[in-house]
C-alpha cells in the first residue's frame, strides 16, 4: 500500500512537471511548449525509469537481476533532484527560519539515506552468509 502511494506520488510529479514553469536568465517561462521541450530533454527519462516499479514487472528476480538493480539506482537521481529543488526553494525564500528548517531536513534526509544503505549492506551480508552457514541471524529475523 505504501509503495503504491509512493509510486502514485512520482507519477503525479511527472504529470505536474509538464505544467510547471521554470526560470531562464532571470525570466519565468510559462509557455507550455517550452516547458514540455525542456522536461522531455531533461528529467523526463530519469523520472520515468525511476518511477516504473521494475520489481513488480519481474517477480522472483528482484535480487538476482543486475540490470534491475541498476535501474533502481536511477531512482537515486530523483533524490539528487530533490536536493536541487530544495536548494532552489531555499534560495528563493530568504527567511532565516525556513533556511534553518531546510538545513535540518537535509541533515535528517542524509542520515536516513545512510541508515538505508547500511541496512542494505547488512541484508546483503546476511544473504551471503546464508550461502555458507545455512542458519544465521537472517533465518531468525527475515
Amino acid at each position: 500500500a505504501l509503495q503504491g502511494l509512493i509510486e502514485s506520488f512520482f507519477v503525479l510529479d511527472i504529470l505536474l512537471s509538464f505544467r510547471t514553469g521554470f526560470v531562464h536568465k532571470g525570466q519565468v517561462i510559462l509557455d507550455r511548449r517550452r516547458i514540455f521541450d525542456r522536461y522531455m530533454l531533461g528529467w523526463f527519462l530519469p523520472d520515468v525509469v525511476a518511477t516504473v516499479p521494475w520489481f513488480a514487472l519481474t517477480p522472483g528476480q528482484r535480487n538476482e537481476n543486475a540490470v534491475l538493480r541498476g535501474l533502481r539506482l536511477v531512482s537515486m537521481v530523483r533524490i539528487g533532484r530533490l536536493f536541487h529543488q530544495l536548494k532552489k526553494l531555499q534560495d528563493a525564500v530568504e527567511a532565516e527560519v525556513l533556511t534553518f528548517v531546510m538545513a535540518i531536513a537535509r541533515v535528517i534526509t542524509v542520515f536516513l539515506m545512510i541508515a538505508h544503505w547500511v541496512g542494505c549492506a547488512w541484508w546483503r551480508l546476511g544473504m551471503e552468509c546464508i550461502k555458507v552457514e545455512k542458519y544465521n541471524w537472517m533465518n531468525e529475523f527475515v
